[in-house]
Formats: structure tokens, sequence, C-alpha cells
């Protein structure tokens, strides 16, 4: 199978992502909602911000949200596993280069979604 890399330049960082990918149409989605919010942080940072809105901003399965210096990944897709290891580590590496004084980061289902 050929797998092509989809390259993603922000803030002098380079990202890579393959085709195949979940990620790969979505990464640019996410560079421009944290572009439009660039203004808005400023660290250190120690408010609340959600910095990708998926309902909104065209990825219904995913809000992002910063608290301080925490990154918390909402889950909100009909699969949860859609979320794996790898997807979440990719969104948290995405977000860590771009914003370097996050300490902490984590993914959850939101309460509504909970048995």
């Amino acid at each position: 199978m050929f797998v092509r890399k989809h390259k993603i330049q922000y803030n002098n960082t380079t990202l890579f992502c393959m085709e195949s990918d979940p990620l790969s149409s979505h990464l640019p989605v996410l560079k421009r909602a944290l572009d439009a919010r660039t203004g808005l942080i400023q660290p250190p940072h120690r408010s609340a911000l959600r910095l990708f809105a998926g309902f909104y901003e065209g990825w219904n399965d995913l809000v992002v949200d910063l608290y301080g210096s925490t990154l918390l990944l909402w889950n909100y897709a009909d699969d949860p596993a859609w979320l794996t290891s790898d997807i979440q580590q990719t969104l948290i590496d995405f977000y860590r280069q771009n914003l370097p004084f996050l300490q902490r980061s984590m993914a959850e289902d939101p309460p509504c979604a909970r048995s």
C-alpha cells in the first residue's frame, strides 16, 4: 500500500503525518484554530481557554481545552475507541510543540458519555 506523507508547517516546526492517518485532514484545522487564538495565549498561561471547539470548527469528535498549563482532550466520538494512544500522543505533541509551557495533558470522554 502506497502512503504519502502530508507535511504541515507551523511556527517553524514541521509536522508529518501519513495520508491514511485519520489526523492528516484534521491537523490543518487544529492549526487554524490555534492560530486564531495565539493572541490570547501568553505564558505563563494561568486561565482557561477552549483551544478547539470541534462542534463549530469542523471536527465534531474533539474538543481541546487549556486550563493553565494543562491540556485536556475531550472525546465526543460515537465510537470512543477512535482516540487511540497514538492519536492522543500526536495531538499532545502538536500542542506541546506550539505551547511549550504545557506541563500536563489528558484525554477524557465527556461525563454525558459515561455509563
